[in-house]
């Protein structure tokens, strides 16, 4: 296998993230918890949830993916880590709730 197969298999990616539209819902997650945050993540108002996506998705994982790097759940004992489906599932709750809000608001 080519590392170009390997990498159109999407065998670099965590499950959660190989489907194309798992990646904007987690990249929107990502923008929405921390767009407002702190002044030192004011980055985000330069920097837009689609084109952290294609950067990381299309440009960085990929060159690392060719370089035989991936990206993968750390399994450190003792660390309760957050369920990333879990996270971006609220992010969507919130998102879709705030939408539900604005079209009821409209009627």
């Amino acid at each position: 296998m080519t590392p170009r197969q390997y990498l159109l298999n999407h065998e670099n990616l965590p499950n959660f993230m190989k489907d194309f539209h798992d990646q904007k819902d987690l990249f929107k997650a990502i923008y929405e918890q921390w767009k407002d945050g702190e002044p030192e993540h004011k980055v985000l108002e330069d920097v837009n949830w689609v084109d952290a996506h294609v950067f990381t998705i299309d440009f960085f994982l990929w060159w690392m993916g060719l370089h035989g790097y991936k990206l993968q759940k750390v399994k450190k004992k003792g660390v309760k880590f957050y369920n990333p489906i879990q996270t971006i599932q609220k992010c969507n709750n919130i998102r879709h709730g705030k939408l539900d809000e604005t079209l009821t608001d409209a009627l």
